[in-house]
């Protein structure tokens, strides 16, 4: 009887909160609960059209629908392509392709869809994601529903921050980037206040994130007297690069530029020296880190920033440091090795992006002490046991946990060692865990499951953080236990059994 009671005492509970928080909301609210089918052109109104027919004829159909700008190509009633006016601009009268050629050579081939239950904010984040503009609808047997575009989502309602926060990024000058970070917490309040899942939340506000980055990269880059001398890139560390920033925090980053032997085989090597490219990359370093700063992101205090040399350099300098970090497995070196690698590429060349990634694997090759020594400091840190009776876990004994010492910390740790220790050296956590089940590593189940456990811890930790935020307390990352329903305090204990499972896992190979 007193377990019923206590769970009917949730339910009334999380019923009285949806209640407070739909009322709070109000009908001027965002539209993210909204379902795509509700905003959709529906199947009738959109343009159709099959893989054979002319250019000129689908033209045709779209200039005679003025509220169209997209045609969904099917061939045997499943979806092929989608043709844009863009297309028709781009791919048939700058390049003077003939109108009588088939439609399919100028479609964008497999086109991402989205189902017609899907919600509006499902069908937002995959527009900015992806970058585009136009979505087609499908039923529940994948059949088309219909066309969604980013006009029809401007339409449903007012502007979303989130869309307004894009076009903000695109042309931000120095002055504008102290104002942007409120702009940011909006989306991010408005998308936790309708429980967008907190991963989906996580990957908006880092892209969103990214793209402030890398507008301060270029307000920076027209700040220097001259282009850059030579090809670099620039990389985030942290939390940053884990996709899992939802506040501004500290500066992490690191800055990548050519080899010296590279500059020297280049034309007119006086003018692409070294020497020039030091100087240069030191002052660009500089400027990136005032701008962020005046963006919202503070200046490390570890200095763990492109602006110290030893977090700038050439493709053979970063090959010596990690030659060094993994040869001389010191305490020290240890730590700046587990920030390094969740590295994540943001800006600059691509082809030299990869040859840093192959510099980081070969790295590794010959790295067992480096992983071991990395394990143990992991051995030294076990994530909590949380098995004892509910009763005596969460009313007597603990009270309270760190969500980001005790669990989040040893579970990117142990999922960055298991990932090395099987050549993954690049991605998301949750990149990796796809890659180590690609590999086979690890189960399609245990995949499943670790991704939701991490899922409902992040929930806690990010919901917890935002509330201080905006209370004006100092932020932390206690969890009191004695605030938590009875289902929340069992899904917590599981989430965390299984985030303790890939700890055992990882240190089971040593």
């Amino acid at each position: 009887m007193d377990q019923v009671s206590s769970r009917l005492h949730d339910v009334y509970h999380s019923l009285a909160e949806q209640i407070n928080m739909s009322t709070t909301m109000g009908l001027t609210a965002d539209p993210t609960i909204l379902r795509v089918q509700d905003i959709m052109q529906p199947n009738q109104a959109t343009i159709q059209a099959k893989t054979t027919d002319t250019i000129q004829s689908v033209a045709e159909k779209l200039s005679k629908n003025s509220t169209t700008t997209a045609a969904i190509i099917l061939k045997n009633e499943i979806i092929q392509g989608i043709v844009t006016m863009h297309d028709f601009v781009n791919r048939v009268i700058t390049s003077g392709k003939s109108t009588q050629d088939q439609v399919q050579t100028i479609m964008t081939q497999n086109p991402i869809t989205i189902q017609r239950t899907a919600y509006y904010y499902e069908a937002l984040t995959t527009m900015l994601l992806n970058g585009i503009k136009h979505l087609p609808v499908t039923s529940e047997n994948n059949q088309l529903a219909g066309l969604v575009t980013l006009t029809d989502l401007l339409q449903a309602k007012q502007p979303t921050a989130m869309l307004q926060n894009t076009e903000t990024l695109k042309s931000a000058t120095i002055e504008e980037l102290p104002q942007i970070k409120q702009q940011l917490y909006s989306t991010l309040t408005t998308m936790l206040q309708q429980q967008v899942p907190i991963l989906t939340t996580l990957e908006v506000m880092n892209t969103l994130y990214d793209q402030l980055i890398s507008r301060c990269i270029e307000l920076s880059v027209k700040e220097m007297p001259t282009a850059p001398p030579t090809k670099f890139c620039f990389y985030l560390m942290g939390s940053g690069a884990r996709k899992e920033q939802f506040l501004l925090t500290d500066q992490d980053h690191f800055l990548v530029y050519e080899n010296q032997s590279d500059l020297d085989n280049q034309p007119n090597s006086t003018t692409y020296s070294g020497h020039i490219a030091t100087r240069y990359f030191a002052d660009l370093s500089q400027k990136i880190v005032e701008n962020l700063e005046l963006a919202g992101y503070k200046r490390c205090t570890g200095d763990m920033m492109a602006s110290n040399q030893i977090w700038r350099g050439t493709l053979e300098e970063w090959e010596s440091r990690l030659h060094e970090w993994t040869l001389k497995s010191t305490n020290d070196r240890l730590l700046l090795a587990q920030n390094f690698f969740s590295y994540r590429h943001i800006a600059g060349d691509d082809t030299l992006h990869q040859q840093f990634q192959q510099t980081v694997t070969d790295s590794l090759d010959r790295a067992k002490i480096f992983l071991y020594r990395l394990s143990q400091l992991e051995r030294e840190n076990p994530i909590p046991t949380l098995e004892q009776p509910i009763r005596s876990m969460f009313r007597r004994n603990k009270k309270q946990l760190d969500l980001k010492k005790e669990v989040l910390f040893p579970y990117h740790h142990s999922l960055q060692i298991l990932a090395l220790m099987h050549g993954i050296t690049y991605g998301t956590p949750i990149e990796k865990i796809d890659q180590l089940h690609e590999k086979k590593i690890l189960s399609e189940n245990f995949q499943k499951d670790l991704k939701a456990s991490i899922s409902t811890i992040l929930n806690y930790y990010v919901r917890n953080r935002h509330q201080q935020h905006q209370n004006g307390e100092e932020l932390t990352s206690t969890l009191m236990l004695t605030t938590l329903t009875t289902r929340e305090k069992e899904e917590l204990m599981l989430s965390i059994r299984l985030i303790k499972e890939l700890q055992s896992h990882m240190l089971s190979y040593y």
